[in-house]
């Protein structure tokens, strides 16, 4: 498969996993809701927010990551994608630690001395908060392999672990209606086991396919390490601003009015992130070989991949938005 033909099927496997994703994650939504009723999912939104404050340099690094990997692919002999890798893991993996230490202390600070609610709720909210922060630093890890896999253009084993977390997802709201206990609690747990097999899912793949890519050993090269932070940087600042922007608002809504206007601005805060992600990943199938051409001296198909992929992207969402638009 030459390399145009290979962005277009990757491009209809991102836009059918885009809406079969979608549809199920407003299903779940629905059904957490239903479930754990408004004030328990409105804690869960406000105590997930904490976390993805916190987390905002671990959003950043997605595209960091890929985006490194993806360069020296695109150098062929002259690259060395198993010391990238490496270098990557090891800022991932510092990462999930500060951040385990910084949101437990952070959290337990903030819940116990400014989050609106019932006292009778503060276990369920530390409670929560444990088990998001486990979840955080799987995601956190995994980032490195999820990064290696769209750098290799291999977005059907991608969608495929992505379709199966929200299907998982979608089991785990129905098992609230079945269970009588503390709901909150068990959707806490679950959904981490579901972030835990979907992270090992993407270990798994990757130790499979490319084994001599993930390959362990310890960079001592500083160069390549300043490199990776210095360009996170610039990438941060629109993630704070982002993250900022939609959980810092939860925050302060919490603070003023309580969890129940929580559950609203979660719901709402869900549907955007669906729109958005959906916006923001129908050109993801070109950015790999944009990367790639770039890095490899070919500066004319990296820009012609751009002028057609923006082309397309807008035609594709066409195709959802004028129906919403006339009905």
């Amino acid at each position: 498969m030459n390399d145009n033909k290979r962005i277009a099927w990757n491009s209809i496997i991102l836009y059918g996993k885009l809406l079969i994703s979608v549809f199920l994650g407003l299903w779940t939504s629905r059904i957490v809701l239903n479930e754990l009723g408004a004030s328990d999912f409105g804690l869960y939104a406000v105590v997930g927010g904490i976390i993805s404050l916190l987390n905002v340099l671990s959003t950043s690094m997605v595209s960091t990551t890929y985006r490194f990997i993806a360069v020296e692919i695109g150098r062929g002999k002259d690259g060395n994608t198993n010391s990238v890798f490496n270098t990557l893991l090891i800022v991932h993996l510092l990462l999930a630690l500060f951040l385990l230490i910084i949101g437990e202390i952070a959290g337990i600070f903030y819940i116990k001395n400014y989050l609106n609610i019932e006292q009778s709720k503060i276990p369920d909210a530390l409670f929560v908060l444990h088990y998001s922060m486990i979840a955080t630093c799987f995601t956190v890890i995994s980032i490195p392999y999820q990064g290696l896999i769209t750098a290799k253009e291999d977005f059907l084993t991608s969608a495929i672990i992505n379709i199966v977390q929200a299907v998982l997802k979608l089991g785990v709201a129905f098992s609230l209606i079945y269970y009588t206990n503390n709901k909150l609690r068990l959707y806490a747990i679950t959904t981490t086991i579901v972030i835990l097999f979907t992270s090992l899912q993407f270990y798994f793949n990757c130790r499979k396919r490319y084994f001599e890519i993930i390959k362990w050993h310890i960079n001592r090269n500083i160069r390549e390490y300043r490199a990776v932070l210095n360009y996170n940087f610039w990438i941060l600042i629109g993630a704070l601003a982002h993250v900022g922007r939609s959980q810092g608002s939860a925050l302060i809504l919490n603070l003023f009015f309580g969890t129940v206007i929580n559950a609203a601005y979660g719901v709402a805060n869900q549907l955007n992130n669906f729109i958005s992600h959906f916006v923001k990943s129908l050109n993801g199938a070109a950015v790999p070989q944009i990367t790639k051409s770039y890095s490899g001296g070919d500066q004319d198909r990296s820009m012609s991949l751009v002028y057609s992929i923006t082309k397309y992207s807008f035609f594709l969402m066409l195709l959802p938005v004028i129906p919403i638009l006339l009905s």
